[in-house]
């Protein structure tokens, strides 16, 4: 598993990862390749936009539901302590939303079979419907101008033509 090992950098994670090597022609064993890998390298794959306006995360989980690789440092190698995030992680589904402090929150995540993990994507859907929601609030602002307008220019053209009818 993912955890602090003092042989390598005290203060980061790592993920060892060994393998037994064989004779092919007995069976017996040769020795053991081992293959440490910071866990800085692992949360390095997750995307990273600057400026993006969306409030998102990414996070492996093990099969005993721990953080092993994360943007957040400060929840790594801890449980997944959140209820209805844990009933998802065990759940089939694959995305769910659910509330966390009184904020809503897209989950999705997709199983990583090698190493038994689960990739959780969590994402705002406050910031997810943002644009949705100023892209409404412009279409009925523009709609009430354009029936303003349209009751104007009816108004004004009917007064321009039943003037002279009735001088």
């Amino acid at each position: 598993p993912v955890a602090q090992r003092d042989e390598f950098k005290p203060d980061e994670p790592n993920l060892t990862i060994g393998k037994r090597n064989i004779m092919m022609q007995n069976g017996k064993t040769i020795g053991h390749i081992f293959l440490n890998v910071r866990e800085s390298k692992i949360s390095s794959i997750f995307p990273e936009f600057q400026g993006e306006q969306l409030e998102r995360r990414f996070f492996l989980v093990d099969q005993d539901k721990r953080i092993v690789s994360a943007m957040d440092k400060d929840s790594l190698l801890g449980q997944v302590e959140e209820d209805q995030l844990l009933q998802f992680l065990t759940a089939d589904r694959s995305s769910s939303e659910i509330k966390i402090d009184r904020d809503s929150y897209l989950f999705t995540k997709k199983n990583v079979n090698l190493l038994e993990w689960e990739l959780v994507s969590q994402i705002s859907i406050e910031s997810l419907t943002r644009d949705i929601r100023v892209t409404s609030g412009i279409t009925i602002i523009l709609g009430i101008l354009g029936g303003i307008i349209a009751v104007v220019l009816t108004f004004w053209f009917s007064r321009l033509v039943t003037r002279p009818i009735g001088e």
